[in-house]
This record gives structure tokens, sequence and C-alpha cells, in this order.
């Protein structure tokens, strides 16, 4: 790293180091000036070049934030290291620790408007050469994070926890403070944030921690505390799961008031559905309980009088009046389904995915639509075609029906007049 200079969060590489130079001008990283006669790394958004050696030249924390503040983290990063006079590119992406880390840190109180919190520690744990600089540097960013409050003074950092009434504070050096703490603070940071199984459960885990802390009235870490914690977590789990137990049982009885109105509904509908097809039926024997002739379909099909239309426009007007009120019916269970997921999604915390694998959306059948529009369709006809006109059109209408219901149609109409979340 002697042929290394760093100007700011450049990096000036001397031009003799050609096998370093070879392999950074094939990977696009940095330029060569002429002027100066190095080969100059600029700082990149997607490129993390000697973070190590970068962190060892300085002295100051604020060159800290300057090199970290600007790397986008919500995608890949390209990390160049040097091990040996031999370069290196890892593809390394931390976008789910920094988010998390960043969330945590919204809720912190610093005296600094600079981007401190755009940080990924796993990184730094990631780089090769592990001084007491770079282990220092992981120890002050995990206090960052378990504080409530912090004041940073050009390097010295005062971190406090005021939690429950009780405040704990410590003071942190960057030129003078040791690194004995980092290994058991490292398991506290891969416990609060990497747990498998439990990565969304961080608020939760940090305010175990802070609460230890406060009791404990000093910034002190051990492997017991660390035990303590999860115990105490684990407890809060099972609370929680006994209680989620509950509230599944609660939905439950939500899910079936939803399927008995359901049910409600669909009763309904076939009332109204067997009365229509009753009056249907009471129609043609009227109109033919008093006809002697052999061809009564003949008959059906022919009579155009005003009798028979004003009784063809009741039947489609009872028709479009018992459809419109499926529909109604359906939307107001709809409305119901969305007012339980709010409250089951916002107020009890169900995931969307949860609550909607236990309860099932009261969509609008298909079939009813399918069933009732065909009548509504064939009795139009019947006002203005007759016999051989009319039972063409009908056929006609029933096979592109029946085909708009094969490929779905039918469905993409139910989803149009279903209520919208």
């Amino acid at each position: 790293m002697d042929s290394f200079n760093w100007n700011g969060t450049s990096c000036e590489i001397d031009i003799s180091n050609s096998e370093v130079l070879e392999y950074l001008k094939q990977e696009s990283i940095g330029e060569h000036d002429e002027v100066i006669k190095k080969y100059i790394v600029y700082s990149s958004s997607d490129v993390l070049f000697c973070a190590d050696s970068y962190i060892n030249h300085k002295s100051y924390f604020y060159d800290i934030i300057d090199f970290f503040e600007d790397i986008d983290f919500t995608h890949d990063v390209r990390l160049v290291t040097i091990k040996g006079g031999f370069p290196s590119i890892n593809v390394v992406n931390y976008s789910d620790e920094v988010l998390k880390y960043k969330s945590i840190f919204e809720n912190n109180h610093i005296d600094t408007d600079r981007n401190i919190s755009n940080i990924s520690i796993n990184l730094l744990k990631k780089l090769n050469n592990q001084t007491t600089k770079v282990r220092l540097l992981r120890k002050i960013y995990i206090l960052l994070m378990l504080s409530t409050s912090i004041k940073l003074d050009i390097n010295t950092f005062t971190f406090k926890i005021e939690q429950d009434g009780s405040l704990v504070e410590t003071i942190v050096d960057y030129k003078k403070s040791d690194d004995k703490d980092i290994d058991i603070l490292d398991k506290f940071y891969e416990w609060i944030l990497n747990e498998k199984g439990y990565e969304n459960t961080y608020n939760e885990k940090l305010r175990i921690v802070r609460n230890l802390i406060t009791r404990n009235n000093e910034f002190y870490f051990s492997l017991s505390m660390l035990e303590s914690a999860k115990s105490i977590f684990k407890r809060v789990i099972k609370k929680e799961t006994d209680r989620y137990f509950e509230e599944v049982g609660q939905l439950k009885n939500d899910f079936i008031a939803i399927a008995e109105r359901e049910n409600n509904t669909y009763q309904s509908l076939h009332l109204k559905l067997l009365g229509w097809l009753s009056a249907l039926g009471i129609t043609i024997f009227d109109a033919i309980k008093n006809y002697e002739g052999l061809h009564i379909f003949e008959r059906l099909l022919n009579s155009n009088s005003e009798k028979t239309n004003l009784i063809l426009f009741l039947l489609i007007f009872a028709l479009c009046a018992i459809l419109t009120m499926y529909i109604l019916e359906a939307r107001k269970n709809q409305e119901e389904f969305y007012r339980l997921k709010t409250f089951y999604t916002q107020r009890l915390l169900f995931t969307k995915d949860d609550f909607q694998n236990k309860v099932s959306f009261p969509e609008i059948d298909r079939k009813y639509l399918f069933i009732i529009t065909w009548f509504l369709f064939v009795l139009i006809f019947r006002i203005f075609w007759t016999n051989f006109t009319y039972i063409i059109l009908s056929l006609i209408f029933t096979a592109v029906e029946y085909l708009m219901y094969k490929l779905k149609f039918i469905d993409k109409i139910c989803t149009m007049i279903d209520r919208k979340e």
C-alpha cells in the first residue's frame, strides 16, 4: 500500500504499480492523470476502493462520513480490495441491512445533518485488514444504533440511552478509545439485525437491549447480558404468539360471519331466481293454455302482441332488478371484508397475505352473471325478433357468451364490478 496516497476521498496510485493499474483499467475503475503522473480512483456510488486503507489513513470521523455517505447501498456495490499486491473485486449487496439500520437511526437524535447512517457494518467486517481503527469504527456504528441520542464533537461521541425515565451515557473518542468490546458487540448486532427467521423483529430486540442497559445503569456488554436479552425476547414472542392465535380465533369467527352473509346473499338470489322462473313458467302457460293447435313452440316464437311485449319488458325489468340487488349485496359483503382486512392488518398487525390466507374475498360469482345475462339478452332478442331470426341470434349469443366464459372475459367483468380496496 506504499504506492497509495489518499487525497480527500480519491486514491492516487503510483503508475509503476502496473499490475494493479491494468486490472483497474479492465474494470473501468479510475483514470490516468497525465499532469500529476498518477492513476486516480475517484469516489463513486457503486465502488468502494480499498476501504480499509482509507480508514487507516484518516484520523477524523468526518472523513469516514465523507467516504461512505454517497455510496448507493440500495444496489450492488463493487468492493475493491488489494491483498499481497493482487487486486480483486467482490460484488456485495447489503441493501436489507442498511435499510434496517437507517430505519432505526431515523428515531435516534444526533446533532449533525450529515448522512451518518449510510453504512454497512457487515461490509466493515468483510474488510481484509481488520486493524484497531476498523474495529473501533464498527464499535462506534453499533453504539450509534443502540443509542437514542448522540452528540458528536469532532472525534468525541457522547452516546446516551434514555428509556422509561432512566438515562445512561458513555463517551468514545475515535482517536483514543479501544476496541475491546467489539467481539461481543458484533454478537449483539448480529442477533438484533441478522438472526435468521426473526429479521423483522429488530425494533423489539433493540428495545430489550436498551432496557437491559438502563437497568444495569452502564454501557456494559457481556455474553450473559446477550443471553438475558434472548430469553426476554423468547418470552415476548411466546406472549405475542399466544395473542396471535387468539386473534386468529377471532378472525375465524369474523370469517364465519362473512361466510354466513355470503350464503344469505346466495339464498336470497336463489329465491328471487326461482320466483322469476316461476313467473316465466306462468307466462308461458298462460300463452298456450287456450291454444288447441299442434305448433306450440311456433306460437311462442311468433307471438308479438302488446300483451306479450309488456310481459317480456316486466320479466326483463325483474331480472335486471335481481341482478342489481345481487351485485349490491355482494359489494356490501366485500365492503365488510375490506373493513376487517384494514382492522386486522393495521391494528392487529397481520400481514395482508396472512389475512387473505384465512379469509376469502367474497367475489361476484361468474356463473350467476353468465346465467342471468344469458336470460336477459335472450328475452331482449325476443322483443325485437321472432321465429327463425330469434333462434339464430340466440344461438349466436349463446356461443359468444360461452366463449367469453371459457376465455375468462366474464371473470374480468366480475373483477371490474367488484368493490376496490
